[in-house]
């Protein structure tokens, strides 16, 4: 026999025990879900900035190669065009700087001066970025 105290409960007679869930775990799982997302962000942007290094090393090992191969050819065209061979003197000079420059230089440091730069001069960066969304677009109309 069944005793009326077997079906008082504090829930509503309609109401399933199934789903009744706490606010607590649900916040928990979250705030877990939000912290795995931060933790794989932080990842992709390090590994990000891993490979970025790599190519600033590799643009500088060919700024490099650049000032090297401007010298030898200014060596070879100094005595019948001094005057060029100057100019291509103080190319190569300045492929060095670039190259120093991009040695010295991480690309958290290049990216902080870039943006201090925009902020500087915001015009020149929309007009180029009008440019070159202008010779994109110009190319791929052409294909």
């Amino acid at each position: 026999m069944t005793h009326p105290s077997d079906f008082s409960s504090d829930r509503a007679p309609d109401e399933d025990p199934a789903t009744e869930k706490s606010p607590q775990p649900l916040a928990e799982t979250v705030n877990e879900a939000v912290g795995r997302a931060g933790d794989l962000v932080e990842q992709g942007t390090e590994a990000g900035i891993q490979h970025a290094d790599r190519g600033l090393e590799l643009a500088a090992e060919g700024a490099e190669g650049i000032a090297t191969t401007i010298r030898r050819v200014s060596g070879e065209i100094r005595t019948d065009q001094p005057q060029i061979a100057d100019v291509a003197d103080a190319a190569a000079d300045r492929a060095d700087e670039v190259a120093r420059f991009l040695h010295e230089t991480d690309t958290r440091q290049v990216i902080s001066s870039l943006e201090e730069h925009v902020r500087r001069q915001p015009l020149l960066y929309v007009g180029g970025a009008f440019v070159l969304g202008a010779a994109v677009s110009r190319i791929l109309r052409g294909r």
